[in-house]
């Protein structure tokens, strides 16, 4: 039997509210956490019922089938359990959490009292906390689960026990190797490289371009990015958003500065005839990337030839053509 603990941050100021989901198994070991931010939140009600059904949700793409969730808010938990219809300005919220249960072949509603739901509480309001004032200098990201708390999908060390290494990344300064399709490397600073810049909203990159290399069009669906060129000259641009589809291109040369907003398709292209390097700040610890034609043409399962042939309105023998190199 798996247990959801759900717990709820609401703001009413602003009608907003965050979402603390904790899942542990029978003996206690934690199987994920999330939290999540909530808007158009009308009351402290809405936002735990939310909760209730972001900790269903969760725990269903974990795979649980067996699941008892505990929340500290006795309405919401009444609510749920009573075999009649929610009239109440919930309703809706009550419907969709009783709709999300049916998945599983076992799921009950208990009522803990704050003290037996801390955890799923602390994450809640850390994370209400956080943007934009956040309460802890840092969150050092570690592997190890252990008296850890999960924060933007790693755990955070004992800031006591924190280092210098943990806010440190050597050998930027050597060149990536460039030998390959597009000619160009991307060299990824993340948390995943400097765990100290776990929920610190930061990260760096290097890219380098063999002479007439690319950075292909790809986009961060969770960063800005702005990059500085320091050797070579760069065409870059990026595309805005439907339905203009309108193009932004410009020459950078050493020295300028170029910023490519969050989510919309981008590039780089070295015009010269020798190297290029460039520098870039992502506006996220790890801001993702999804290279357009790697992701369309070189899916896992590949995507239907048909649908790729109307919509890029080539003939078939291309889009497999192109399927096969990605």
């Amino acid at each position: 039997m798996v247990k959801i603990n759900v717990d709820t941050a609401f703001d009413r100021v602003v009608c907003s509210s965050v979402s603390g989901v904790v899942v542990r198994d029978s003996n206690g070991h934690l199987l994920g956490s999330c939290i999540q931010l909530n808007n158009a939140i009308a009351s402290c009600f809405a936002g735990e019922a939310q909760a209730v059904i972001q900790g269903l949700n969760f725990a269903c793409n974990l795979g649980c089938m067996h699941v008892i969730l505990e929340s500290d808010s006795l309405t919401v938990i009444s609510k749920l359990r009573s075999n009649n219809e929610d009239l109440s300005v919930l309703c809706l919220y009550i419907s969709e959490a009783r709709g999300i249960s049916r998945n599983f072949v076992l799921c009950q509603f208990v009522f803990t009292p704050r003290g037996g739901n801390v955890v799923a509480h602390r994450l809640a309001h850390f994370a209400s906390a956080f943007d934009p004032s956040p309460l802890q200098d840092f969150c050092v990201a570690i592997n190890d689960p252990k008296d850890a708390v999960f924060v933007n999908g790693k755990f955070c060390k004992d800031p006591k026990l924190a280092v210098a290494d943990d806010f440190f990344f050597p050998g930027l300064n050597k060149p990536g190797n460039t030998y390959n399709r597009v000619g160009s490397n991307v060299t990824t600073v993340n948390v995943d490289q400097i765990p100290g810049l776990n929920t610190l909203g930061i990260s760096l990159v290097r890219i380098d371009y063999a002479p007439y290399g690319e950075n292909p069009p790809h986009t961060h669906p969770r960063g800005t990015e702005i990059l500085v060129v320091v050797q070579g000259t760069l065409y870059v641009g990026f595309v805005t958003s439907n339905p203009e589809n309108r193009l932004i291109t410009k020459i950078l040369y050493p020295g300028d500065v170029f910023v490519f907003p969050i989510g919309l398709i981008h590039f780089q292209y070295n015009v010269g005839n020798t190297p290029a390097v460039a520098f870039a700040g992502l506006s996220s610890q790890n801001a993702g990337v999804i290279t357009i034609a790697n992701a369309v043409f070189g899916s896992n399962p590949p995507i239907n030839p048909d649908v790729l042939t109307k919509a890029f309105q080539l003939d078939k023998n291309v889009v497999t053509h192109l399927q096969s190199i990605f």
